[in-house]
């Protein structure tokens, strides 16, 4: 996400969209243990995650939608 950042014409939502599609393509995953309100913990490789309190982040990408 940082280098989509750098491009000047690449800015807000369509930097964080950019990175998703090359996250997707690239399938470089990372293994996670996430645990939600007090479940059991989950461990698995993710591509992408999310996690925060709000709906929107960044230049307005709404990741969380509900």
């Amino acid at each position: 996400q940082a280098d989509f950042k750098k491009i000047p014409w690449l800015t807000g939502e369509s930097a964080y969209t950019a990175s998703l599609i090359y996250c997707l393509k690239s399938k470089t995953a990372n293994r996670f243990t996430v645990t939600i309100d007090d479940g059991e913990p989950m461990t698995d490789d993710f591509i992408f995650a999310f996690c925060g309190n709000s709906r929107f982040y960044g230049g307005g990408y709404q990741a969380a939608p509900y």
